[in-house]
Parts: structure tokens; sequence; C-alpha cells
């Protein structure tokens, strides 16, 4: 049994692996522009110039994507 904030769980409640599946976790964020603005490619650039002091390294990714919802009856 594991303790946790003087509740206490069993290691089915909290599973842990010998060799985990996840490798990288990611958080996704989107943007919108303000009305009457326009897309334009250098806007990614310009965002990173603004951040990279506090985020100095920048992975270009192409963009894959699978949008799942959930609601009270499953997956929509």
């Amino acid at each position: 049994m594991v303790r946790k904030e003087g509740a206490v769980t069993t290691k089915l409640d909290h599973p842990s692996y010998p060799f985990p599946t996840v490798v990288e976790a990611l958080c996704e964020i989107h943007f919108q522009l303000s009305q009457g603005q326009t897309w334009k490619p250098s806007l990614p650039g310009a965002l990173f110039k603004r951040i990279q002091n506090e985020f100095p390294e920048m992975e270009p990714a192409l963009e894959l994507g699978v949008q799942l919802e959930l609601g009270p009856h499953g997956v929509a």
C-alpha cells in the first residue's frame, strides 16, 4: 500500500511499470488572432523571438493530429 496525503491507495490505483511507454508529453496551445488580423507565416517566428530567453530551444514539428471529444456518452 502507498500512503498519499493521508489517504491509503493500493498499487492497483496507481500502477507503475518497469518499462513505461510514455517517453514524452506535450502541451499544445492554440491562439486565435484578433478580429481583422490575418495569418502570416512569420507569426511563429515572432512569437519565438519574444519567448526565446525563457524557452531557448524550438523543435519544429510536422502537424499531425487526432481530435477526440469525450462526453457523457463516451467518445464522439
